[in-house]
């Protein structure tokens, strides 16, 4: 399914000779082991599509009924996360145990953004979207979206009903990468015309 050539990239190093390393910093971490949502990290949204936590480790979506698009959801947190040059920001999150196949229609999306209501994607940030499609990396910057080049597509078939998989996103200064399951899937590289990969920074 994916690449045998390793994805590597080349270290930074100064005039001097020296090479320029990072320590990483924990932002923000949540594991949902609770019964009831967290309403000091988490606002949640809904339209007819709702959310449960039992208590397991995981947000329960519920089943999409029918095909009207008036039914969405969504969680973010009340933390903002600022972009600063030389530090790649990175989320990781562990997702997408469907239960059932996807409906025709149905949207998931997954990573940074500032979604304002239950039924509209956010038009800034960077995120996972899955359909009945397959996966994609997306980019969207003021409502236009730029979607990653993946080596080897990921079809929706590659999320097994009932399993949990790993996806990460790292936002770079030049580019956007998207991860799954540690295999590097690819990238976005950032609209020349645009400074940042989202409007709201």
């Amino acid at each position: 399914l994916f690449r045998s050539v390793p994805y590597r990239k080349s270290g930074e190093i100064s005039p001097d000779y020296r090479q320029r390393v990072g320590v990483d910093s924990e932002l923000f971490c949540d594991n949902f082991n609770g019964l009831t949502q967290n309403t000091a990290l988490w606002s949640y949204t809904f339209a007819t599509l709702t959310a449960a936590q039992p208590g397991a480790g995981t947000v329960n979506f519920s089943t999409v009924q029918g095909t009207t698009a008036a039914h969405g959801a969504f969680m973010r947190s009340h933390q903002y996360f600022a972009l600063n040059n030389t530090a790649p920001l990175a989320v990781e999150f562990i997702g997408a145990q469907f239960t059932a196949a996807l409906s025709s229609g149905e949207v998931w999306l997954m990573g940074l953004g500032l979604p304002t209501a239950a039924i509209t994607r956010p038009t800034d940030g960077v995120w996972f979207r899955i359909t009945t499609s397959g996966v994609e990396g997306i980019l969207a910057f003021n409502g236009v979206e730029t979607t990653a080049t993946f080596a080897v597509p990921l079809p929706l078939s590659s999320l097994t009903l009932g399993s949990m998989f790993k996806f990460t996103i790292v936002v770079g200064e030049r580019e956007v990468e998207f991860w799954w399951d540690d295999h590097h899937l690819g990238e976005a590289p950032i609209p020349a015309a645009n400074g940042v990969p989202w409007l709201a920074a």
